[in-house]
């Protein structure tokens, strides 16, 4: 099986950053819950925080 992107869903991302503002989850834990690695996990996470959000997110999110 060859190595792709890992493909993470709206409610993914939304479940990431929930788990991680709200629930102080570390990024290994949040990678098993939403299954993703932990790679993904920082990569989600760094992009929110350049783009300045926070959780709860803005409703047009």
């Amino acid at each position: 099986m060859s190595k792709g992107k890992c493909q993470v869903d709206h409610a993914q991302i939304r479940e990431l950053l929930r788990l991680h503002f709200e629930c102080d989850r570390n990024q290994r834990e949040i990678a098993d819950v939403v299954g993703a690695s932990t790679t993904t996990v920082w990569h989600y996470l760094r992009r929110t925080r350049l783009a300045g959000l926070s959780w709860p997110l803005p409703p047009d999110c």
